[in-house]
């Protein structure tokens, strides 16, 4: 049994201490300005790269005789109106952020366990709230400063500029946090599972098949599709558009219940890598 130390003792006064070197720590390794430039580049190649194929090719091939007059009305339908470049790009991003993330996360926990640095780091000044929660800090920040902000207003450049779509941009901002709560609930679910599981095939099999499954997993749960992040960001049976294309749009949404949802789901999962770290021998 592990003797009570005063540090120990001294966590209950102060549960976010050693927070502020810890998440330093993690930002400085973000910000690194090769490692950040790569980040970027890779991720606007990627996904505002796929949006301008997007919104170019179907203007450069609907006006080509040889079509049949369904893909011309399908062409038609693409570039009239903004909905589908909005929905694909949003379903596009959304995959690989989620992707992205529980690849990120899934060393989070379980390789400072195994290599006894997180040992060592508990053995400083530092509580295990701090060390959970400066994970999860530097994987939001990653989220919000590198991804989130400058893919989706490059993407929305493209969007008035290209697609010459009139898309409001108060609306557009106002629907970005569905994007972050669809990933975030991916994200915490790894967390959580760092804290249960020393396999990886756990950490990353669990979140990587309820993202790449969704489809046949929202028809097999279609009764409760409503309380499921997917419709946040991904095209389900029941729906026309996703939810966050209905916000971008100004459109009236159809239900708030997914996005209640997503919100419970990253609270629940991060309360439960605390509670759940807190307890662990390492």
């Amino acid at each position: 049994m592990r003797s009570t130390t005063a540090f120990e003792n001294s966590e209950r006064n102060h549960v976010l201490m050693g927070f502020m070197p810890l998440i330093n720590k993690e930002l400085g390794e973000l910000l690194r300005p090769r490692s950040l430039l790569i980040q970027l580049l890779g991720w606007t190649l990627f996904l505002n790269g796929f949006l301008l194929v997007t919104l170019l090719v179907p203007r450069e091939f609907v006006d080509r005789p040889e079509l049949e007059p369904a893909e011309r009305a399908e062409l038609m339908e693409f570039i009239s109106g903004p909905e589908t470049p909005v929905m694909v790009f949003f379903l596009i991003t959304g995959m690989a952020m989620a992707i992205a993330a529980v690849v990120t996360l899934q060393d989070a926990i379980i390789q400072e366990k195994q290599t006894g640095t997180a040992a060592w780091i508990l053995s400083k000044p530092v509580t295990r709230l701090s060390f959970i929660m400066s994970k999860l800090g530097g994987h939001l920040f990653r989220l919000v400063f590198i991804i989130v902000l400058p893919q989706t207003l490059l993407a929305f450049v493209q969007l008035r500029l290209i697609g010459e779509f009139d898309i409001n941009l108060a609306s557009y901002l106002m629907a970005l946090p569905m994007l972050l709560l669809f990933v975030l609930s991916f994200s915490t679910l790894t967390l959580m599972l760092g804290t249960w599981f020393e396999s990886r095939a756990y950490i990353i099999g669990i979140p990587f098949f309820l993202i790449i499954a969704y489809q046949p997993l929202t028809m097999m749960l279609s009764p409760i599709n409503d309380a499921l992040p997917y419709k946040l960001v991904m095209m389900s049976t029941d729906s026309g558009t996703t939810l966050i294309t209905q916000a971008i749009l100004g459109q009236p949404l159809d239900t708030m219940m997914p996005l209640l949802f997503a919100s419970l789901y990253v609270s629940l999962f991060t309360i439960t890598a605390v509670l759940r770290f807190q307890h662990q021998e390492l």
